[in-house]
């Protein structure tokens, strides 16, 4: 039965991964008699040793030689995607650079040729991979896509391994009515969020200090095209505050690719400069990058590999592809951060637009099914609480904290019920948190080691509370005093009595505030007993008066 059962779990998960897109062109070049791609001038590519190249060996002129894929692309309500690795190569021991633009071209029906920058300036020998997303289009009408660089004596360039796939999962913002406001209508707790590929997508935003967002709208006003986008419009943004769009998914996927339009800046004034900074979240809450060789890099704008960050070169007509990206990670995420920032001086009017999202769920399904985890701060101490929807093979959650968010380690351990197709609700209590910023996370381990995360929950610690550990709603200092004792509290509207060691009351107060100071000049000398009670709790403290 297990076996059936593990073949039954494969051959489902290989169905959805091949939905996942629909493969129109595949080549890898192994036969010199392949028709899926043809040079424009002939002689100018040609295959060999399985590979698609093209290369001049003789005369010192240039040229520009193009191959063109040759089945026609009509008729997809999908965004288009090509990949292919490509290498730049050295003939006859040379050893200076090949750096000529290499491009990813396409032209739709009777529009404009668009072209893609991509292997540009890159180490000789080396194989990059590469992946250029065509945004969807009203019109699919007999689309045109091709490869275009310099031929220059003694380099090479050639492509292996392509292939041209529609994404036909994708979520597409035509499906959603002009005007609405994707903030509102797939808030994080809403009853009906957007899918991508059957699975819910929320998306959030904040803003910086003096940051305004003058619309975040569906349509096609803003950024003119045949189909509609998500545009974000902000002023007072500068290069430390700006707008932050979360997008959290209820499950890990992968192979998520998105576009994003007009990013550019302004040349005549310094009104803006468009600045992202794009990343995802795994499963671990570690940050995912952006895929350096599947991004797009746009004509006019720049992409910086080591912080997932892109910026506006020139000015771009809102309307044309000359500042449009292609944002794709390789690795699985659950959650992706789009920060905007303005390195313009000005702090003027800029604006951005999300095109569709492609990605599907992760093959690897998780063995718990967290539904809630959440914290709350009591009398000083942490309170931890979450629950669970299902449980395979769940061994136990191990508690971890962080005081910068980065570093965790563990504290706890509660155990797991193992098997469970029912709610389970679990509790943890951390009675010596730090004070200040206290950030917590579970690693939830299965009986084979295997491990997942939970997301990352911040909670922040008042100093004195801090410093009543075990529990305690009261302190009392100094403990030994002359003239007066000070009382801090962990909850509101205390009452407070003090005794003399005979039990007799010498003092009674109500507390207005988490702190106040008794006056104990006029005592005995002796030791004394502060009693803090809010009615349903109550606590003792002493001190001595000298």
């Amino acid at each position: 039965m297990k076996k059936l059962y593990t073949l039954i779990l494969l051959l489902a998960l290989f169905t959805c991964a091949a939905q996942a897109q629909v493969v129109l062109v595949s080549e890898n070049f192994s036969s010199s008699s392949q028709t899926n791609v043809a040079a424009v001038t002939n002689g100018s590519w040609f295959v060999y040793s399985g590979v698609y190249m093209t290369t001049q060996t003789s005369g010192s002129a240039t040229s520009v030689v193009q191959a063109n894929i040759t089945k026609p692309i009509s008729a997809l309500d999908a965004d288009i995607r090509v990949k292919w690795t490509g290498v730049r190569q050295s003939n006859n021991g040379q050893s200076s650079g090949f750096d000529s633009n290499v491009f990813l071209c396409y032209k739709i029906g009777n529009g404009a040729v668009q072209k893609v920058p991509v292997d540009t300036r890159i180490t000789l020998g080396t194989a990059v991979a590469n992946e250029v997303v065509i945004p969807l289009s009203s019109n699919y009408s007999n689309v045109q896509i091709y490869f275009e660089t310099t031929a220059i004596k003694n380099y090479s360039y050639y492509i292996d391994d392509l292939e041209v796939a529609s994404l036909p999962n994708m979520f597409k913002w035509s499906t959603r009515p002009a005007g609405e406001n994707p903030l509102v209508a797939s808030a994080p707790k809403s009853a009906a969020p957007y899918q991508l590929n059957e699975v819910p997508m929320y998306w959030s935003m904040t803003k910086g200090n003096g940051v305004v967002l003058e619309s975040s709208v569906v349509g096609n006003t803003e950024f003119p095209r045949s189909s509609q986008s998500f545009s974000i419009t902000q002023t007072g943004a500068s290069k430390t505050e700006g707008t932050h769009v979360k997008i959290q998914f209820d499950a890990m996927m992968q192979d998520v690719t998105f576009n994003i339009f007009d990013v550019d800046r302004t040349t005549t004034t310094n009104q803006f400069i468009d600045s992202l900074v794009v990343t995802g979240v795994d499963k671990a809450g570690n940050v995912v990058r952006a895929t350096k060789s599947f991004v797009k890099n746009a004509a006019n704008a720049q992409f910086n590999a080591n912080n997932s960050s892109f910026k506006g070169l020139a000015a771009v007509d809102n309307s044309s592809e000359g500042g449009n990206i292609t944002v794709a990670f390789g690795e699985e995420v659950k959650e992706i951060n789009v920060s905007y920032y303005n390195l313009g001086i000005d702090k003027g009017r800029q604006g951005i637009s999300f095109g569709n999202f492609n990605g599907y769920q992760s093959a690897t399904p998780l063995p718990v099914e967290l539904i809630t985890f959440k914290g709350a701060v009591q009398y000083g101490n942490v309170k931890l609480s979450w629950a669970t929807a299902m449980e395979l093979n769940n061994d136990r959650f191990e508690v971890e904290r962080s005081q910068d968010g980065k570093t965790f380690s563990k504290i706890g351990e509660v155990r797991g019920h193992g098997n469970s197709s029912v709610r389970l609700d679990y509790s943890f209590t951390d009675t010596a948190p730090a004070a200040g910023d206290n950030y917590y996370r579970l690693r939830q381990v299965d009986f084979d080691g295997t491990e997942d995360f939970s997301k990352v929950v911040a909670l922040k610690v008042d100093a004195k509370q801090a410093q009543m550990v075990g529990g305690a709603i009261a302190k009392v200092y100094p403990t030994v005093a002359s003239s007066e004792v000070t009382v801090s509290l962990a909850l509101d509207n205390a009452q407070v009595t003090v005794t003399d060691a005979n039990g007799r009351q010498v003092g009674s107060y109500t507390a207005q505030s988490r702190e106040f100071v008794m006056p104990v000049q006029a005592l005995q000398r002796g030791m004394y007993f502060v009693t803090v009670t809010d009615g349903t709790q109550r606590q003792t403290q002493r001190f001595i008066k000298q």
